[in-house]
C-alpha cells in the first residue's frame, strides 16, 4: 500500500426515472494481488440486515484504464485481481427506492444518500481518508456534516465517518443559526405546514437544554447538521455524530400536540449524540457492519432517549406540565395494553431487534416487548427511585454525566449486565433488583410509589359527562382506499374473541358499512352488546358475532395526590426544571 493517501469516490443521479445513482470508487494506488470490496449489511442505530449490497447494479473495474474481472464472492462482496501496476477505478451503479432516513432515495428534485448504502469499502483500507466528490444538476447543491477540501469535495477521516455522514442533495435552502455555542444548520427537503422561525427557536431550546446536562457539546463538535425530509405519512430519524436525519409527515406539524411530538424526535436523534454515539454498549465500540451485534443493553440507550426526549421540551419551557403528563400517561397506557411485555423482556427485546423490533407483524403486539417503549418507562421509574432514594441529591442525569465524564474519556463502553453498577458508583443508589425485575422480567410496571415522590399520582381518566367513548374492538384497524382492515388483533379482547384476525377486511359491523371515520362508529356500541360482522377473508366472505367486552385499560391522567406536600412540590420542580403549576395542583378528587 506504499504511497496510498486515500480513497475517492464520485457520485453522480444517473436516472431520476428509474431511481439510479452511479458511483466511481478510484484507489489512487493499490498492491497487486486479490483486493476485497464489500458494502455494509445495516447502518448503525436501526439495527436490521438491509442487504444493501443488493441494490448494487452493473459493477464494472478497471486497473489502469483496462477492464479487470470483478468476481462476486458472497452477498456484499466482490474480488478484484490487481497487479499494482496503476490506480483501480470501480464503477457501478445502484439503486435507490425508499423515502426513508436508512436507505438511498432518488428522485427528480432530490437525492438523500445513506453512505452504509452506496459506498463500497476496500478491505484493509476502512482506515484511511476517504473523499466524495458530488456531481449535482444545475441549480442544486449538497448538504453533509463532513468537511469539504478547497475543491469542495466531502472529506472524512475513514470509512467509519463516511458512513456515519448522510447526505441530501436538491435546489434546497440551508437554515443556519447558533445553539450551545455550535453553528447548527438545517435542511428541509418538501413543503409543510411548519412555522420556520419559532420552530428554529425550539431547536435552539431543546439543543441548549441537552447541552446543559452535559456541560456543553462535544469539544470536537464544530458544526451541526438536521435534515428534515417531509414525506405523506412516514416518520422517524436516524442520529449520527454530527447530524441527524429526520423523516416527518408534511401536514403533520398540527395541532400544536403534533408538532411537539414532531419535537420529540428532534429532541431524540439531538440527544444521541452523547448517549449511543459517544457513550455506547462495548459492543458497539467498532461496528461491524457485515453481520449482526448482538446487545441487551438498547432498552439502556434507545429507552433512556425515549425518555429525555419528552422531558427535555418540559425543561426547555416549550411545553407546560400538561403536555408531559399527558404523554407520559399515554405511554404507560399503551405499556400496559401490550401483551407482548408480559412474556418477552426488553432484555430479550433489545437483543431480538435484529428478528423481532425492525420487523414487525400483526402479532407483535401479542408476541415481543418494544424495548423503546417499556425502556421509556423504566427510565423514568428508574429516575424518580434514584431521586426517592437519594432524597433528591442524585438522579438519572447524574448516570448520563457520569457515563460522559468517566466511562467515555476512558475509551470504554457500557458492557452487558453492567448498567446497575454504573447507576451504583455514580449515583450511590443501588438498583440492582429494580433493574432485574424491570429489565431482564416481565412484571406490569407499578408507578404509585415513584410518582407520589413528586406529588402525582395516575388514575382513570376523568371524562366529560356528555363524552361518548367508542366501544372497545380491541384491534387497530387501517383505512385505505375505502377499505377497513383489521391490521393487529390483541390478544383476549372483543375481536379476538369474537373470531376476527388481523388481515380481515370489514364489510360490514351489525349490518352497517364501515365508514371513513370507523371510531365514530364504534360510538354506536356499548360494552356488553353483541354485534353481527362480515368481512373477507383470503377473499373469501366470512361472518360471526362478537360482544364488545370493557377496555381493560382506559385512558389515563396523572394528577397531583391530595394533600401535596412542600417536599413533593420541591422534587417535583427538581425532577422537572418547571414550577408546580400544573392544573390539578389542588387535591385530585
Amino acid at each position: 500500500m506504499d504511497g496510498l493517501t486515500r480513497l475517492s469516490y464520485r457520485l453522480r443521479i444517473a436516472d431520476p426515472v428509474v431511481r439510479h445513482l452511479e458511483i466511481e470508487l478510484t484507489i489512487e494506488s493499490s498492491p497487486s494481488g486479490k483486493l476485497r470490496l464489500w458494502m455494509p449489511t445495516w447502518v448503525p442505530g436501526s439495527y436490521l440486515i438491509r442487504e444493501y449490497a443488493g441494490h448494487v447494479i452493473q459493477l464494472e473495474a478497471f486497473e489502469d484504464g483496462r477492464p479487470i474481472p470483478a468476481v462476486k464472492q458472497d452477498k456484499l462482496s466482490w474480488q478484484l485481481d490487481t497487479t499494482g501496476k496503476g490506480p483501480v477505478r470501480v464503477v457501478y451503479r445502484l439503486y435507490a427506492p425508499e423515502r426513508s432516513v436508512r436507505t438511498n432515495d432518488v428522485h427528480e428534485n432530490h437525492a438523500f444518500i445513506n453512505p452504509a448504502g452506496t459506498f463500497l469499502a476496500v478491505e484493509g483500507m476502512e482506515k484511511l481518508p476517504h473523499r466524495v466528490e458530488v456531481e449535482l444538476p444545475q441549480g442544486w447543491s449538497a448538504h453533509c456534516a463532513l468537511p469539504s477540501d478547497e475543491a469542495g469535495a466531502f472529506v472524512a477521516d475513514d470509512y467509519d465517518m463516511l458512513v456515519d455522514s448522510p447526505m441530501e442533495l436538491g435546489p434546497l435552502e440551508v437554515h443556519r443559526f447558533e445553539a450551545a455555542g455550535v453553528r447548527h444548520e438545517l435542511v428541509i427537503e418538501g413543503e409543510g405546514n411548519f412555522d420556520l422561525e419559532p420552530m428554529l427557536k425550539d431547536f435552539v431550546a431543546i439543543i441548549e437544554e441537552e447541552a446543559s446536562l452535559f456541560g456543553g457539546l462535544p469539544p470536537e463538535m464544530k458544526r451541526y447538521l438536521f435534515i428534515l425530509l417531509l414525506t405523506e405519512n412516514g416518520m422517524g430519524g436516524l442520529e449520527h455524530s454530527f447530524s441527524s436525519a429526520l423523516a416527518w409527515p408534511r401536514t403533520g406539524f398540527r395541532p400544536e400536540i403534533e408538532y411537539h411530538r414532531f419535537l420529540t424526535l428532534v429532541a431524540h436523534e439531538y440527544f444521541h449524540i452523547w448517549n449511543v454515539k459517544r457513550i455506547r454498549p462495548e459492543v458497539f465500540l467498532r461496528y461491524q457492519y457485515i453481520h449482526e451485534v448482538y446487545t441487551r443493553l438498547l432498552w439502556a440507550f434507545e429507552g433512556i432517549t425515549n425518555y429525555y426526549d419528552e422531558l427535555f421540551p418540559l425543561r426547555a419551557g416549550i411545553y407546560p406540565i400538561k403536555r408531559y403528563l399527558e404523554f407520559t400517561a399515554d405511554n404507560i397506557r399503551g405499556e400496559w395494553a401490550r401483551p407482548g411485555d408480559r412474556i418477552h423482556s426488553i432484555s430479550d427485546s433489545s437483543f431480538d431487534t435484529w428478528i423481532k423490533l425492525y420487523r414487525n407483524n400483526p402479532d407483535s403486539v401479542n408476541s415481543q416487548s418494544n424495548y423503546y417503549q417499556r425502556g421509556m418507562l423504566v427510565a423514568l421509574l428508574l429516575d424518580l427511585e434514584i431521586r426517592r432514594r437519594s432524597d433528591d441529591e442524585k438522579s438519572l442525569d447524574d448516570v448520563l454525566r457520569y457515563l460522559w465524564t468517566e466511562i467515555y474519556p476512558a475509551g470504554k463502553g457500557v458492557p452487558e449486565g453492567g448498567y446497575a453498577e454504573l447507576v451504583r458508583k455514580a449515583t450511590g443508589v443501588e438498583v440492582d433488583e429494580l433493574l432485574q425485575r424491570w429489565v431482564e422480567g416481565t412484571e406490569k410496571l407499578e408507578y404509585d410509589e415513584a410518582l407520589a415522590h413528586v406529588g402525582l399520582r395516575l388514575r382513570k381518566k376523568v371524562r366529560k359527562e356528555d363524552e361518548v367513548v367508542p366501544a372497545w374492538l380491541g384491534a387497530v384497524t387501517t383505512r385505505k382506499n375505502g377499505r377497513t382492515v383489521l391490521a393487529s388483533v390483541t390478544a383476549e379482547g372483543s375481536a379476538h374473541r369474537g373470531g376476527l384476525m388481523a388481515g380481515d377486511e370489514i364489510v360490514a359491523l351489525n349490518g352497517l358499512k364501515p365508514s371513513d371515520d370507523f371510531d365514530k362508529q364504534l360510538k354506536l356500541f356499548r360494552d356488553g352488546e353483541t354485534v353481527s360482522w362480515a368481512v373477507y377473508r383470503d377473499g373469501r366472505l366470512v361472518q360471526g358475532e362478537l360482544t364488545f367486552l370493557p377496555d381493560p385499560h382506559p385512558p389515563l391522567e396523572i394528577v397531583a395526590v391530595e394533600n401535596t406536600t412542600d417536599a413533593q412540590k420541591k422534587s417535583f420542580e427538581r425532577w422537572t426544571h418547571a414550577s408546580w403549576d400544573l392544573e390539578t395542583s389542588s387535591p385530585a378528587k
